[in-house]
């Protein structure tokens, strides 16, 4: 935000000096500000939290979905990748190290209150329903073709896929859920 306002004070009576070409320009720039926000940004710019699934597949703690805020959008906004910390190692708030896998243009849509179902045995998770925060995405919201399924690399990241149903006929008859309870168990 220091660039927005040297570029504001850079403004003189003979340079464009309508108000409204300041406010263009600082809203131009408060707009790049915004798209340049981080999932996973350091203690010193991070708010808060909210809405996510946490799950553990080897030695990481994977954390899916949810919204997060910051210094720079107090507001919040949709998480974009699928985090991960090593819980092998100690930490703390302050030095945790976050690893951040961006879902890109053709993983799952960003989603809050997700369900999420562990499998150790594939070092996998799948998640089902949830919904989209502040209503983006909200239109690819779906089942028709199958769950998404992250498959952890043993280092913190891996790669999300859309796993077809071998009965889409009974995936499509399972309401979406958003909020829901949801247990996850495995082995005895």
């Amino acid at each position: 935000m220091d660039s927005v306002a040297n570029c504001l004070l850079r403004l003189t009576p003979t340079s464009h000096s309508s108000p409204r070409f300041a406010l263009t320009i600082w809203l131009f720039h408060l707009q790049h500000a915004l798209a340049q926000l981080s999932d996973a940004p350091p203690a010193a710019k991070f708010l808060r939290r909210g809405h996510a699934r946490v799950t553990v597949l080897g030695n990481y703690l994977y954390i899916d979905g949810g919204e997060i805020s910051q210094l720079a959008n107090p507001g919040g906004g949709p998480m974009k990748s699928t985090l991960s910390i090593d819980i092998s190692r100690s930490w703390s708030a302050q030095t945790v190290e976050i690893k951040a896998t961006p879902k890109g243009d053709h993983g799952p849509v960003a989603l809050s209150d997700e369900t999420i179902w562990t499998d150790p045995s594939s070092n996998a998770f799948h998640i089902f329903g949830g919904r989209a925060p502040n209503g983006v995405g909200k239109e690819n919201i779906t089942k028709d073709n199958g769950i998404w399924k992250f498959t952890a690399d043993g280092k913190g990241g891996g790669a999300w896929a859309l796993e077809k149903s071998s009965n889409i006929h009974l995936l499509q008859s399972i309401d979406l859920t958003d909020s829901a309870a949801f247990a996850s168990t495995y082995g005895s």
